[in-house]
């Protein structure tokens, strides 16, 4: 599930020191609709039932952020593959 997307990378640092989350997540750097951004994702879930579940789960400040499920392959799709 995706739980914050920002443009800045030091806001999404500054979410994660304040609200730490426990689990499996990543930071990650995107380009959707042209625009570049970060999002920070939490967790792998064996479908989108399961995903919708954990997020009652999640800390309140991070579901004050009104997480997202999305599917493996949309955030592939938006990655911007690293520089050399």
């Amino acid at each position: 599930m995706q739980i914050l997307a920002v443009g800045e990378p030091h806001r999404l640092e500054g979410f994660l020191a304040r609200s730490p989350l426990p689990g499996p997540r990543a930071r990650l750097r995107t380009r959707e609709r042209g625009r570049e951004g970060y999002v920070l994702v939490h967790g792998s879930y064996p479908s989108a039932t399961a995903a919708r579940r954990a997020i009652g789960d999640l800390p309140p400040s991070a579901r004050e952020q009104r997480p997202r499920v999305r599917r493996f392959g949309s955030i592939q799709a938006a990655l911007v593959p690293a520089a050399d």
